[in-house]
């Protein structure tokens, strides 16, 4: 049915985005850009759009790569600006900010006091979503804000989540605990997380 109106020529952004998400919905990736890039470039209201576009540009970016690298914040731009979009938009979903905790976990660049306020709300956001807020997290820890990021973690304490997350938030807390135990000028030269 939304083939049909594609091939008769309609161009409709939600159009596009909707065929584009089916397809992602398919498992059909390749093929979910065709549609996606062209809606968001359109300024489709569509959330899901704008992460899948950056889900996918950050695969993209990730592959064939150690998951130690860094990348500049001109590599990640490409990710960041649909995510930016995906949370001026409504509802607000959580693998947008899981992403954009993933993104800057992996920049070489400090997000600036704005950005940092976007990981903040997303932890408020889905605070008892340890999935969530364990990335945002690791983001703020690998930045610097090490307290931030044991108060992420202590409001997801105590919900329910997988034994993995569970091993990785455990091991997170206690490297944030151990930096924060040191004296101030030892800080600046510990190991980030």
């Amino acid at each position: 049915t939304l083939r049909r109106a594609f091939d008769a020529g309609d161009r409709d952004p939600r159009l596009l985005a909707t065929m584009g998400l089916c397809e992602i919905d398919a498992g059909n990736e390749g093929g979910a850009r065709e549609f996606l890039e062209p809606a968001i470039a359109a300024g489709v209201v569509r959330p899901r759009a704008y992460y899948e576009v950056a889900r996918l540009r950050f695969a993209d970016l990730r592959r064939g790569v150690p998951e130690t690298k860094l990348f500049s914040f001109t590599e990640l731009a490409p990710i960041f600006y649909p995510l930016w979009r995906a949370l001026t938009q409504a509802p607000p979903l959580a693998e947008v900010f899981v992403l954009l905790a993933e993104a800057w976990a992996r920049c070489e660049m400090s997000p600036d006091a704005a950005e940092f306020e976007e990981l903040e709300t997303g932890a408020r956001l889905f605070a008892r979503r340890p999935t969530v807020g364990f990335p945002i997290a690791l983001a703020l820890a690998r930045h610097g804000k090490k307290t931030e990021a044991a108060a992420v973690l202590d409001a997801s304490a105590g919900y329910g989540t997988d034994e993995n997350t569970r091993a990785r938030v455990t091991r997170l807390r206690a490297d944030l605990a151990a930096a924060l135990a040191q004296p101030p000028a030892d800080q600046a030269s510990a190991a980030r997380p």
